[in-house]
C-alpha cells in the first residue's frame, strides 16, 4: 500500500462559506450556507439495511446528528484530471472495499 502507513492524522474536509457557496452555484448570493453543504456530497456514505447488517448496526443504535468513528480500506477505481474555464481538477474515486463503524 503506497502513502502513510503510520498513524493518520485526519483533516476537516469543511468547505470555507466562499468554497460551499461556489459548490452549490451560489457564489454571489448574499445568502448563508446551511451546515450540511459545507461537505462535499461525495464525501457521504449512504449505508443500507444489507450493509448496517453485516457492520451489526441498528438504527436504533445511533440518533439523528450523532458522530461516529469510521476506519476502512478502498481501492482507488479511477483517476483523473481536466482543465475548464473555472482551473484544474484531479479527482481520485474510491470504492470501499472494508469499513467499520463505531
Amino acid at each position: 500500500m503506497k502513502g502513510n502507513t503510520g498513524t493518520m492524522t485526519l483533516k476537516s474536509m469543511r468547505l470555507s462559506i466562499k468554497k460551499a457557496k461556489e459548490y452549490i452555484g451560489l457564489s454571489q448570493a448574499p445568502t448563508t450556507v446551511k451546515e450540511e453543504n459545507r461537505y462535499p456530497y461525495g464525501l457521504r456514505l449512504d449505508l443500507d439495511s444489507n450493509a448496517l447488517g453485516k457492520l451489526g448496526i441498528k438504527m436504533t443504535d445511533w440518533n439523528f446528528g450523532d458522530k461516529v468513528e469510521i476506519s476502512g480500506k478502498a481501492k482507488i477505481v479511477r483517476m483523473g484530471s481536466h482543465e475548464s474555464w473555472d482551473g484544474k481538477n484531479e479527482a481520485i474515486e474510491l470504492q470501499i472495499t472494508d469499513l467499520a463503524l463505531k
